[in-house]
């Protein structure tokens, strides 16, 4: 059935985005066309949402900008929190400034915990460390890696703590607290 095909196709962009493969992209574009088709709408937000995740990892920020976007109001007007929070994240991984940046970041937050989506919780907290970490406020950044790092432990994503550390390191080599 095309819904499901759809589906498979959303899946399978973000396997291929993850081997830095650019026939990502067309498999978003694919499975979109059968969401509008369908008149899958939810799957259609999630399409956009991967659409500019696959956009934001090949360095198309603008796209992913607009794609972010367009997720983001399809999610709120099918009244779909929990993919309200990932498009604030993208939007705020995408924006083209900090202000912006923290604005989205901070939103994605507060609509996730309140949906209980550690999928979102944790790598927010981690881009606010990395955000705080550009922007020399090493206090804050220290606070969101330490919540990343119990939540991502908690939450079995045990793959991504060596980025969250990463970062932490990278924020305490430039406050100097580490040769």
């Amino acid at each position: 059935n095309a819904q499901e095909e759809a589906r498979c196709l959303i899946e399978l962009a973000l396997y291929l985005v993850d081997l830095g493969r650019p026939e990502a992209a067309t498999r978003v574009q694919e499975a979109a066309a059968l969401s509008r088709q369908t008149g899958d709408v939810a799957n259609e937000a999630r399409g956009l949402y991967v659409a500019g995740f696959v956009a934001y990892r090949t360095g198309h920020a603008a796209d992913s900008r607009a794609y972010a976007q367009a997720a983001l109001a399809l999610c709120r007007r099918l009244g779909d929190r929990e993919g309200e929070s990932f498009a604030l994240r993208l939007a705020g991984m995408a924006a083209e400034d900090a202000g912006e940046t923290l604005s989205y970041l901070q939103q994605a937050l507060v609509v996730a915990e309140a949906v209980g989506c550690a999928e979102v919780i944790w790598p927010c907290h981690n881009n606010l460390v990395f955000l705080y970490g550009l922007l020399g406020l090493f206090g804050r950044a220290r606070f969101h890696a330490d919540i990343a790092l119990d939540l991502a432990r908690r939450s079995h994503a045990g793959l991504w703590l060596p980025h969250i550390l990463g970062n932490l390191a990278s924020n305490h080599l430039e406050s100097g607290r580490l040769d």
